[in-house]
């Protein structure tokens, strides 16, 4: 049994007002869970995420928001955790960058929008230290130097970045090519210092045959329950 960051999760929910359900714990505690790795710095073992591809198939008003923005908000409050950082054997945490996308532009800072809205009516306000809402560079950026930012599902919405945690809002909606546009910004910082690994994790409402890389996922989900290989997390 792996040692998980889920309580961390659970903490930042409750702290946002949110009770969570069944599948938000399992999601939390699952996709939290920790091992150690020795290659980051010779000779010192340092615990990361253990899983870097998450995804669950989720209904519709179920409390995707919730969960969402308590994961991103967790995220870029990180570096506030010295306790979090003793566990996991870092001095500290660096400031941590999220990205987020949904099935368009307009969808995605929609959502981003709503999940800015919910951190900035919170207690978070007193972290939050700039929001960029022009169209085209929408970020929070938090007074630890921790970021977040809606991302354009094309060929080039993530050019450039570098970044810790990738969410796929309602993965339904995307072609393949979307994991070889997003997945390359989580390579610089899966081993960086300070960091505990990238994760990428899909949320969605089950798709069809269309759904292309929903389905690849699920595929590659199922495979990976049937061979016990924990690397990869699907719900």
């Amino acid at each position: 049994e792996l040692e998980s960051l889920g309580w961390y999760f659970h903490e930042m929910g409750s702290k946002l007002g949110y009770e969570f359900h069944q599948w938000q714990s399992e999601l939390s505690d699952v996709s939290a869970q920790l091992s150690e790795r020795q290659d980051i710095i010779p000779g010192q073992s340092i615990k990361k995420f253990n899983a870097q591809h998450v995804g669950c198939l989720v209904g519709r008003q179920s409390g995707k928001t919730a969960w969402a923005v308590t994961r991103i908000a967790s995220q870029c409050m990180l570096p506030e955790r010295r306790d979090i950082a003793d566990l996991v054997g870092l001095q500290k945490i660096a400031p941590q960058h999220v990205i987020y996308t949904a099935q368009s532009r307009l969808n995605a800072t929609e959502k981003w929008r709503e999940h800015t809205e919910i951190m900035l009516n919170s207690w978070l306000v007193e972290y939050i230290y700039n929001v960029r809402k022009q169209i085209g560079s929408e970020c929070v950026t938090f007074t630890n130097g921790s970021t977040y930012e809606p991302v354009t599902p094309n060929r080039t919405g993530g050019r450039g970045k570098s970044t810790d945690l990738v969410i796929v809002d309602e993965c339904l909606a995307h072609p393949m090519w979307l994991l070889s546009v997003l997945r390359p910004t989580m390579a610089q910082r899966h081993g960086a210092a300070g960091c505990l690994g990238a994760q990428f994790i899909v949320i969605s409402n089950a798709g069809n045959d269309d759904s292309e890389l929903l389905n690849h996922l699920q595929d590659l989900g199922h495979e990976a329950i049937r061979e016990g290989n924990d690397k990869r997390v699907w719900l």
